[in-house]
């Protein structure tokens, strides 16, 4: 690509010009304690960043493998469980083979579907080695590992290196180029995966761990019979659960699902306007009723019964998401949060009917890409007031000059507009034609975050101090003012 400009860029290639895309299965665990080993089995696309959904659940990668995923026949990626060994570690899902659908391959960079290993009775402290296959239809890759339990920590894991999937690789050279498995033999006897694929198990302890990061949320703690309460901070996501609600003790984890996996189709208003959350591990059951606390961004009316909806999904087929209306749950709704008391653990969320919604709270923000002697790049944006949202600032590595509460009105559905209102002194100018720049209503409605660019550009060679203000407005006024000084970076908010 030659060009003479500056800007955002993308290539679109034809359907009609792609055999199959080129991906990377692998297989991870996410977490273990004395009984139980909860592995992650998954894809993501050969494209920079998409590697970033290993960094999933604070999981540890086990075996990394290309593989080419092709178009015709539009099959589904599917995952088998061929052999655990020694049989003391059970898998107990009624159906061992799950499966991706071709869909979710073919417009989600990454996706994963979790196993999980039993541990019976046993007097011995023993690992154990897995075999799974990967692939489309009779075209399957192995992915083999085994496990050793130690005191080793998680950080001292190695990932075995891959190689690149190549452009070649087509149906006709998939029995030789794609099925030919690795030389790592499965033993009974032996417990051995000849092969580096070797990490520990980390054996329960009584720990609590809380993590905010750019790729995920999450937090997990060793809970019994006397009860406890995990909390993810700065989130207002808690679980707690009572005293006698467990019958001994589990490792129990909550993470927050990013809205990009949800693939949701039926949306509306009051869509995507709580948090969804992973409760895991998904085969306990509750004696007594656990209390579920998710935050909401959305302004309820006045003077009507406001009630939620409560959904679950056990993914009891492949990865699809298999929502099913909680009608006994009891859920109550707040100003700001969404109460659940509920009695399994699983995927969970909440749906408001669009009814009852008045708006929806989002922040506005301005903040400052990058800039050069004469030019400054400034992104003027909104995002949820939900946990992950303000993600968005991390973009373009801006620093953040202001940033301020407001609401977005469903009634009218007008656009948010935000207009340059002055810059001084003068020697700054913004040349584009016009200085209002719409974000659209669907946008703001469906879209977590967004933001406009505005490029300032200096006019002579003095040094001045310079001041950016910003009229944001639909139909309701905002407005920030920013001073920004040009000796070192310093920002002073009005």
């Amino acid at each position: 690509m030659r060009l003479h400009n500056f800007c955002w860029k993308k290539v679109q290639i034809g359907d009609d010009k792609v055999e199959a895309k080129k991906i990377m299965l692998y297989a991870a665990m996410r977490s273990s304690i004395e009984n139980e080993i909860f592995l992650d089995i998954g894809y993501y696309w050969q494209l920079p960043t998409c590697r970033e959904i290993l960094n999933l659940n604070d999981a540890i990668v086990l075996h990394e493998r290309p593989f080419v995923f092709f178009r015709e026949g539009q099959l589904p990626l599917t995952i088998i469980l061929n052999k655990v060994v020694p049989p003391i570690w059970k898998y107990n899902e009624e159906t061992n083979a799950k499966k991706i659908s071709f869909r979710t391959v073919a417009i989600t960079y990454g996706c994963f579907l979790p196993f999980t290993l039993e541990k019976g009775v046993s007097d011995k402290t023993d690992g154990c080695a897995c075999s799974f296959q990967a692939g489309q239809g009779p075209y399957l890759v192995d992915l083999m590992f085994s496990l050793k339990e130690s005191s080793l920590s998680r950080n001292e894991a190695t990932i075995p290196s891959t190689g690149n999937a190549t452009a070649g690789d087509t149906h006709k050279e998939l029995p030789s180029a794609i099925v030919k498995t690795e030389e790592i033999a499965v033993s009974d006897e032996s417990l051995q995966v000849t092969s580096a694929d070797e990490v520990s198990i980390r054996t329960g302890e009584n720990t609590k761990k809380d993590e905010c990061d750019s790729h995920f949320i999450r937090t997990e703690s060793m809970i019994g019979n006397a009860g406890g309460t995990l909390r993810i901070q700065n989130t207002g996501v808690s679980l707690e659960i009572p005293p006698g609600a467990l019958r001994r003790d589990y490792l129990i984890q909550i993470r927050i699902i990013p809205h990009h996996y949800l693939d949701e189709t039926d949306l509306s208003f009051a869509s995507n306007s709580s948090v969804v959350v992973e409760l895991l591990p998904n085969s306990v059951k509750l004696s007594k009723p656990a209390t579920l606390t998710l935050p909401h961004c959305l302004v309820l009316k006045k003077k009507c019964e406001w009630s939620a909806t409560v959904y679950s999904s056990h993914h009891g087929e492949g990865n699809q998401r298999q929502w099913k209306e909680e009608r006994n749950t009891q859920c109550e709704l707040t100003h700001e949060t969404c109460v659940i008391r509920l009695y399994n653990f699983c995927w969970k969320k909440v749906q408001i009917g669009d009814d009852i919604v008045e708006a929806k709270r989002i922040m506005l923000y301005a903040s400052m890409r990058s800039s050069i002697e004469n030019e400054i790049f400034l992104d003027i944006g909104y995002y949820w007031q939900l946990p992950r949202c303000r993600e968005i600032l991390n973009l373009n590595d801006a620093v953040v000059l202001h940033e301020r509460p407001a609401m977005f009105f469903k009634e009218g559905q007008l656009p948010l507009t935000i207009t340059l209102n002055k810059v001084v002194p003068p020697i700054w100018k913004y040349n584009e034609e016009t200085n209002a720049k719409i974000i659209s209503f669907t946008t703001v409605v469906f879209n977590e975050g967004d933001f406009c660019t505005f490029n300032l550009k200096k006019r002579g060679l003095r040094r001045n101090r310079r001041m950016c203000m910003f009229l944001q407005s639909w139909p309701r006024v905002v407005s920030c003012g920013i001073n920004v000084l040009t000796e070192g970076i310093q920002f002073v908010k009005s």
